[in-house]
């Protein structure tokens, strides 16, 4: 496909997937626009940005904040004059019991992983229909599609995203919009740099972790050959096809999983 026509929007896009899966984008000559709210990480990735692609830019916004998202939206449509691909990446997670949790991590986690994607969408939407084309890529986890342990709101967040994604691709079909989920397995970016993270057994649960590049990849082959959902690594396909066949058996299993 294509791409050097195309206006990428990806939230958090100065780092980890966000920022691989820009790159990408930027190789091929898309004009890529990362949001974030550092403005000096925004700045340099849009460096490594513009070596691919001048037309690459970059708005500093808070994504729990729906005014923010408005007017981020309302800026890049003024520059740009249309959203081709909307990838709603940005996230944040916490290590921690439930119980355990503090209620302003909790509002944290909901307003940036889960409400920043509705409003993202809901913004752009009248964009892409006016346009009667679009795509929107929003970024789940396996973790919300198999629960472990002590990532509850997290989870709950990103198994929000998931059914959210599915009601949007039945609604915005008969517009030309294409709606599409991915789920990351562990993926080595500072998901993990929250010091909650301390405790976790990376050792154990982690030494596998695949690199932000595999998925960014996914994520661009998932815009030139449309699917709806892409799980990466593969293998969790058939992991996440046994838990519902053999749900009991396997909830046992994650039971005794490294705490």
């Amino acid at each position: 496909m294509d791409f050097s026509e195309k206006v990428v929007v990806i939230t958090g896009g100065n780092s980890g997937i966000g920022k691989s899966t820009a790159i990408e984008f930027a190789k091929k000559k898309a004009s890529v626009v990362i949001i974030g709210k550092d403005r000096d990480k925004l700045l340099k990735t849009l460096e490594e940005l513009k070596r691919y692609n001048e037309k690459c830019g970059s708005v500093v916004c808070d994504i729990r904040d729906r005014i923010n998202i408005k007017s981020c939206i309302n800026m890049i449509l003024g520059k740009y004059g249309s959203v081709d691909i909307l990838i709603n990446n940005a996230g944040i997670a916490m290590y921690e019991e439930f119980d355990k949790e503090i209620p302003e991590n909790i509002t944290n986690m909901v307003n940036t992983n889960f409400l920043g994607t509705i409003y993202f969408c809901k913004y752009v939407i009248p964009i892409m229909k006016e346009q009667k084309s679009g795509h929107i890529i929003n970024v789940s986890s396996i973790a919300g599609k198999i629960g472990f342990p002590n990532v509850a709101v997290y989870a709950a967040t990103k198994g929000a995203i998931y059914s959210f994604t599915e009601v949007l691709y039945y609604e915005l079909k008969n517009h030309g919009i294409k709606v599409s989920v991915i789920c990351p397995g562990a993926t080595k970016t500072n998901l993990f740099d929250h010091e909650s993270w301390k405790k976790f057994p990376h050792e154990k649960r982690h030494k596998h972790a695949q690199e932000p590049i595999e998925v960014a990849r996914e994520i661009i082959k998932c815009a030139e050959n449309y699917k709806f959902e892409v799980i990466v690594p593969h293998h969790y396909i058939w992991k996440i096809k046994a838990l519902h066949l053999f749900r009991d058996a396997i909830m046992k299993k994650i039971e005794k999983l490294p705490k």
